[in-house]
């Protein structure tokens, strides 16, 4: 009960990559030996994974320059070369985006070989998460579908779930999809977000998780023009076992998650925003709070999002201090526990 996970990136080590590689690139080593250091950081972020106490651990991403284009890159109909100036997500930041020239398909492995690695280098549970079909959507300009988002997005749907299939077959306990565009466009997510989503999960065994958030705080505000009461109707008609939400930046009342249904809940408590370790008392008041709405079987604790914009150290210590709450809160349900049953005859 209450178990820890991570949402699933995790900070580069310096020598490895700029502080915004995620969005930016920027790999320090050469070519050469950059596989031999993505393997070392991987280690690391591994190793203060587990010495902080988190139960569910990821790779921590350290393999990917940016988390939508890690697969893009690899899929077929998308070109690379010549890219096309697009918005992002209805923000005033615009970007270079990939052009979609063809139909989608998987042509081979992507993260395949990532979930090995990271199998073979821990006994703890294992998640990984690839990018969502409209996440995908809205970080390429499409100029092959004829703006028929849905067949655009089924076909992505269909490569990403090949994907998870030997993520699956690899080991993967807990195999993810992260759609934050799901939180702004919550009309398309009923139009055919769910349809592609559910495609996704086609055929998987493994625990399912779909993570939904408003975006890294980065270029000023985040924009939450719609809250979980609009998105979450449509995602409990999903086949998803998980819904990962984010819930500490916004500061949410912890009974948000009474709106997931019957689904698993990870539950954001770690601001990723922030410059420092939260207080383990504190979320505990929170999980304590959370769990007048939710069975603790359903409840798991997890940061708001992938910690990869936050210094190394800043990172080790919001995860210790969620391991910490976790212990605290269980051993509260634990007294509880007891003392019903010293009372019943």
């Amino acid at each position: 009960m209450l178990k820890t996970t991570v949402v699933g990136s995790y900070p580069k080590p310096l020598w490895l990559s700029n502080p915004f590689g995620a969005f930016f690139g920027g790999w320090r080593l050469e070519t050469k030996v950059l596989r031999e250091g993505q393997d070392d950081a991987t280690l690391l972020a591994i190793g203060d994974q587990e010495r902080a106490g988190i139960d569910v651990i990821s790779d921590g991403e350290q393999r990917r320059d940016n988390f939508v284009y890690y697969f893009t890159r690899r899929l077929k109909g998308f070109d690379f070369n010549r890219l096309a100036r697009k918005r992002l997500r209805g923000s005033n930041r615009e970007f270079d985006a990939p052009r979609i020239v063809g139909a989608i398909e998987r042509s081979g492995p992507i993260a395949v070989d990532d979930v090995r690695f990271l199998r073979a280098a821990t006994r703890r549970g294992i998640r990984m998460a690839a990018p969502g079909p409209m996440t995908i959507v809205d970080t390429s300009h499409d100029q092959h579908y004829g703006g028929d988002e849905r067949a655009l997005a089924m076909d992505l749907a269909a490569a990403i779930n090949l994907e998870l299939k030997d993520w699956e077959r690899a080991g993967c306990d807990i195999v993810q999809v992260d759609e934050p565009a799901f939180t702004r466009y919550p009309e398309r997510v009923r139009d055919w977000g769910i349809e592609a989503l559910n495609r996704c999960f086609e055929g998987i065994g493994a625990k399912t998780t779909v993570h939904v958030c408003y975006g890294y705080p980065i270029d000023g505000p985040k924009v939450r023009e719609h809250g979980y009461e609009v998105l979450l109707p449509f995602l409990n008609e999903s086949r998803v076992d998980q819904i990962s939400l984010e819930c500490a930046a916004p500061r949410l009342d912890p009974s948000v998650v009474k709106l997931c249904g019957h689904k698993e809940v990870l539950f954001g408590l770690i601001d990723i925003g922030s410059r420092h370790a939260e207080n383990p008392a504190e979320l505990a008041r929170r999980i304590r709070d959370a769990l007048r709405y939710i069975t603790p079987d359903r409840l798991w604790l997890a940061p708001d999002c992938g910690l990869v914009l936050l210094d190394r150290s800043l990172a080790r210590a919001k995860l210790r201090a969620l391991s910490e709450a976790a212990r605290i809160a269980r051993g509260e349900i634990g007294l509880g526990a007891a003392a019903i049953e010293e009372e019943v005859p």
